[in-house]
């Protein structure tokens, strides 16, 4: 969407895709996630693109008369060339 794509460079959100945006009473809520991209394993360096789960982390930030939330849906993923996981942004 062009609005939310406008609201994602007015805020300086770089290499983000704003998917939505909440206004509750006083607070924004906007919801982010990061393009798919091959991450290497934190415990071997290999590449991958094998996503395990999801899991959304939420962010408080000082925002400009209201409280803004970041909600950003961070990556984990399962390394096939050893038996561990690893998280990305």
């Amino acid at each position: 969407m062009f609005t939310l794509d406008y609201i994602g460079k007015s805020l300086n959100l770089k290499g983000v895709i704003v998917k939505n945006i909440v206004n509750i009473a006083e607070e924004q809520h906007i919801y982010l996630s990061l393009p798919v991209q091959e991450q290497c394993c934190s415990h071997c360096g290999h590449l991958n693109s094998y996503i395990k789960d999801y899991r959304e982390q939420r962010i408080k930030d000082i925002g400009f008369g209201s409280t803004v939330y970041l909600y950003v849906r961070k990556r984990r993923y399962a390394c096939k060339n050893v038996p561990k996981h690893f998280v990305s942004l």
